[in-house]
């Protein structure tokens, strides 16, 4: 695997474990608590995995079983969280686990200095993966605020 693989993997690897540590034991219903009419939990760590679903297909390693469509029209940019819609935070965290194995068999064959379309330009597929890692990492940097919003509904 080049060393920009395993940077990128390693990120990726990073964020998910923050995830995990401040979503992995909040209730279902505490993690669909709003912070003021800001995000939920729930919502969060779905858009996370919105976001991953965009760079696996790009890669070509989508979770078989995995709805993308269905994941970014609940969780996708522009949305807001909708309790009635929510998944359960449980599959998201289960199908986030499963995109990082996914994102890790694809990482060492994938030519990461393609030119790739992005909402930021055509960029070397390698910055286009770093500017997603820093997308989820800044996300997953929210949900200590979010736990504790989720904390003050119940366990």
């Amino acid at each position: 695997m080049s060393v920009t693989a395993l940077r990128l993997s390693h990120a990726f690897r990073r964020n998910l474990s923050l995830i995990a540590r401040h979503a992995g034991d909040v209730s279902e219903e505490a993690a669909l608590a709003r912070a003021g009419e800001g995000s939920s939990l729930n919502w969060v760590v779905g858009h996370c995995l919105a976001s991953r679903t965009r760079l696996l297909e790009g890669l070509g390693a989508l979770p078989e079983g995995l709805d993308a469509s269905a994941v970014r029209a609940c969780y996708g940019r522009g949305t807001v969280p909708d309790p009635d819609a929510a998944w359960l935070l449980t599959d998201l965290l289960r199908w986030l686990e499963a995109s990082q194995g996914r994102l890790e068999t694809a990482l060492p064959t994938a030519d990461l200095s393609a030119a790739t379309e992005s909402p930021f330009g055509i960029l070397p597929l390698a910055d286009l993966l770093d500017q997603f890692a820093w997308h989820e990492a800044t996300h997953a940097g929210q949900l200590a605020v979010l736990r504790r919003v989720a904390a003050s509904v119940g366990p």
